[in-house]
């Protein structure tokens, strides 16, 4: 028996990716030992995956030497060559890098292929077809969609908003020839999405009705919170410091003009370019790798801001989890999450004015920490995933 796993890149290792994990997990827990594992990625500068007392090899389509430039010039950022080598940039070469991580797969000779994708790992199977290779026509296949390629997709316009001559028509021409291509029919055994947002966009986008929906695990650290009623003077922000699909240059404006605390947990491509627009109320903290502490960090503070048009709300949902109110956006899967008369506010759009309003409001209200913690801790499932990258 050979399984492959499938999922967009091991890169940045953040919500989707813990998703992916679990999905692992979730299937190999009570696994024949003598099943052969796979995973399978456009690129990662990892090599191997460990859970679950199993170490699995990963396969990437881009070659680890290439990557590597990609991975330096991201770490030691320079002007020009950190924009030249920005990992971003080879959503150009998406259509290529599939079609050499299908020819990989069919070399496994795959009996069931596990597919994670937010963006265009579902397009790993032939069109039309569940057949991986000639050998094989029976072979299972499993999607877990976490969202549509958003670029292309729901975050185009935003995006497109946001860019200059020429990357604005560089982008218009990538998203021109990417989009036909991510619209193709294939089929699969058995599809699942994260919320009913990412389903309802299923339906749209792909024609797809039939999709079972699972909200993700989340990390058991934000189910033993230890919840007070007096907050510290800050709110936080979790997630990739991009400012396309996160609006970070957003929300660190609105902050400086109001002057108020901001704790940002993360990093990403543009974290230089957001430093150096914050003032010195706006606190960088990184990437954090100790849940127990990040989860300390979202319980002590006032509320956590997250305006990103997301398909599901990973921190969102961890937020509620230890009592903490969310300032959101009104579209997406946030609106699933999120009772507007218990636990959160919602923008109706993502503009630095309309935030400042919804900030000044979130400060005058009165909170039940604890309500909110109960009521979300009832619609989610704890995880313990453990697992090792290298």
């Amino acid at each position: 028996m050979k399984i492959a796993f499938v999922h967009d890149r091991l890169y940045y290792i953040a919500w989707a990716e813990q998703v992916f994990f679990e999905m692992i997990e979730d299937r190999i827990k009570n696994a024949d030992k003598s099943e052969s594992l796979a995973i399978f990625t456009m690129f990662s500068d990892k090599h191997f995956l460990i859970i679950d007392a199993r170490k699995i090899p990963i396969i990437t389509a881009l070659p680890r030497w290439i990557f590597s430039t990609f991975v330096f010039f991201d770490k030691y950022k320079t002007p020009l060559f950190s924009k030249i080598f920005d990992y971003r940039n080879l959503m150009f070469f998406y259509p290529l890098l599939i079609n050499r991580l299908r020819k990989k797969i069919n070399a496994f000779h795959t009996d069931e292929v596990h597919i994670s994708s937010f963006a265009v790992a579902k397009n790993v199977l032939p069109l039309s077809s569940k057949k991986i290779n000639s050998k094989n026509s029976t072979s299972k296949t499993f999607l877990r969609l976490q969202s549509p390629f958003m670029y292309i997709h729901n975050h185009f316009a935003s995006n497109l908003a946001k860019l200059k001559f020429p990357i604005k028509q560089i982008y218009q021409f990538a998203a021109s020839y990417l989009k036909p291509r991510d619209l193709q029919a294939r089929e699969y055994t058995n599809m699942s999405t994260n919320s009913k947002y990412t389903s309802s966009l299923v339906k749209k986008i792909y024609g797809i009705a039939e999709s079972t929906i699972e909200y993700p695990k989340l990390d058991n650290n934000f189910f033993t919170p230890a919840i007070q009623s007096q907050r510290s003077d800050y709110f936080v922000f979790v997630g990739r410091l991009v400012t396309f699909s996160k609006q970070v240059d957003t929300i660190i404006k609105a902050f400086n003009k109001l002057n108020i605390h901001l704790k940002i947990i993360g990093s990403g491509p543009d974290e230089q370019y957001l430093k150096s627009i914050a003032d010195s109320n706006i606190e960088f903290l990184g990437r954090m790798s100790d849940a127990a502490r990040k989860a300390e960090i979202i319980w002590k503070a006032q509320g956590l801001v997250n305006i990103t048009l997301e398909s599901f709300g990973y921190v969102t949902a961890e937020s509620l989890c230890v009592g903490t109110p969310v300032l959101g956006y009104n579209e997406g899967a946030t609106v699933e999450l999120i009772d507007s008369d218990l636990d959160g506010i919602l923008i109706a759009s993502q503009t630095e004015e309309e935030l400042i309003t919804a900030i000044k409001a979130f400060q005058d209200r009165k909170w039940n920490y604890n309500q909110i913690g109960e009521s979300a801790r009832a619609k989610f499932e704890a995880s313990t995933l453990k697992f090792e990258l290298n």
